[in-house]
């Protein structure tokens, strides 16, 4: 049986007739092992009990590379006496190698002697429990966040007792604990009369501006206002709470913003950190800034796609967005030239699996209007069978069109290839196989 190409190391399997190993990263040829491949049962330093590979008339393969971070595979081998992991995971740093059960919450780490492969073991690390063996949240696991550059033209965001913030019936003081648990981090704004107000002002032509600070309420009950212009002010009252932040936003195209805070009852009081004002229409991760802008540069996750096979291929990924669906951003990308590309993206409506081949768009699509903070699980595929696109366990409407696929000399994730229209979401759990799979497997793997 084939076993396409995956970020995984197998060990386990009762298929020994084409048993597959992948050293050092998913993009790199795997080692192949003939039929005459057995499997032995080991024990290191009497912790993981585990299969290793050897092959008749040859030395024993030494898992001595840099293999991928730490995966499972449930695989059945049975020995014939005792209790069998369902599979391991081996992974090595240069120094140490890490080996751990299928399913187990821990990883034993181990010295390796170089010259005869002999571990010693040295301890052990948590893998899906914290170290007081309560479970990892799953919606901290959210994976890489990857945005595009933003500016932020905000003056001073967690500092509101800075003479760039223009206080009237109200009094700022840096005293409160951040959303990142510093002390004294950010400001409590109190009302020392109605219709308090905090804001500033900033010199900038037209554009589209999005204010997105980060609200708790302290004390009252009154109404919270914010603004873009000092004119149009949007009441947040019910948004916010004293027990948790919240990230609050507003989006105005708008000429010299003025930016700030009102708050209706006197002696009422919130606390306020990142008042960020940003270019876009929806928020991103906080900038912070003290005298001046501050620009933060477009994130750009590339890997060779020396590889990727053009003729046949599939990716899988998981994507959490951060913002509503607005405009098109890019999930994965090759990028040779602005008529011929290789990409995952989504259209505000769809999300669509494309060859852009000679400046014609040759898409499989599958209507998606996400959500923010919920992952999908998506995965494209391309081949003999023309391209497919899979979310969720859905399969969406597929394109014939079998032409080899345009890639560059990089891929990248969470952009289209060409760093640009990244996602500003999470992306995590990618795999590449250097085949089309069927859909029924695209189906499965999302």
């Amino acid at each position: 049986m084939y076993r396409p190409r995956e970020r995984r190391l197998f060990v386990g399997s009762t298929d020994v007739s084409n048993f597959e190993v992948l050293l050092k990263s998913s993009l790199v040829p795997e080692k192949s092992v003939s039929a005459t491949a057995t499997f032995t049962r080991s024990s290191v330093a009497n912790a993981f009990d585990f299969s290793q590979l050897s092959v008749a008339g040859a030395t024993p393969i030494i898992f001595n590379n840099i293999i991928d971070s730490p995966r499972f595979v449930n695989a059945t081998y049975t020995p014939g006496t005792g209790t069998s992991p369902l599979g391991i995971c081996i992974s090595a740093d240069g120094a140490s190698v890490y080996v751990s059960n299928y399913g187990a919450a821990t990883l034993s780490q181990y010295s390796r002697d170089t010259g005869t492969g002999k571990l010693t073991a040295i301890g052990a690390f948590f893998l899906s429990k914290l170290s007081d063996s309560s479970a990892i949240p799953e919606s901290t696991l959210k994976g890489i966040l990857i945005e595009a550059g933003r500016t932020n033209i905000s003056k001073y965001t967690r500092d509101l007792t800075n003479a760039a913030w223009v206080n009237t019936n109200c009094t700022s003081i840096k005293n409160i604990t951040g959303i990142d648990g510093v002390s004294s981090s950010c400001a409590r704004l109190t009302a020392t009369g109605s219709d308090a107000t905090a804001w500033q002002t900033v010199t900038l032509a037209s554009s589209v501006r999005v204010f997105q600070p980060y609200i708790k309420r302290i004390t009252g009950t009154g109404e919270i206002r914010i603004t873009l212009d000092n004119s149009h002010w949007t009441e947040i009252t019910s948004q916010i709470n004293s027990s948790t932040w919240t990230r609050i936003s507003i989006t105005q195209t708008v000429t010299n913003p003025v930016f700030g805070f009102k708050i209706a009852d006197s002696g009422d009081v919130i606390a306020v950190d990142f008042a960020d004002n940003q270019d876009g229409v929806f928020p991103s991760s906080p900038i912070s800034t003290t005298s001046a802008a501050v620009t933060r540069s477009a994130d750009v996750l590339s890997y060779s796609a020396t590889n990727i096979d053009t003729n046949a291929g599939t990716v899988k990924l998981d994507f959490t967005p951060e913002h509503l669906p607005v405009g098109t951003i890019f999930l994965f990308g090759s990028y040779v030239d602005a008529d011929n590309y290789t990409a995952i993206l989504h259209d505000s409506s769809n999300l669509i699996a494309r060859k852009r081949i000679g400046g014609t768009n040759y898409d499989a699509t599958i209507a998606n209007a996400f959500t923010t903070g919920t992952t999908y699980r998506l995965a494209m595929s391309w081949g003999g069978n023309g391209i497919n696109i899979a979310l969720n366990g859905a399969l969406g409407t597929a394109h014939s069109n079998s032409t080899a696929a345009q890639l560059g000399a990089t891929l990248q994730l969470g952009s289209d290839g060409n760093g640009a229209s990244q996602c500003f979401g999470e992306i995590k759990n990618v795999k590449f196989y250097k085949t089309e799979l069927k859909t029924a497997k695209l189906r499965a793997l999302t």
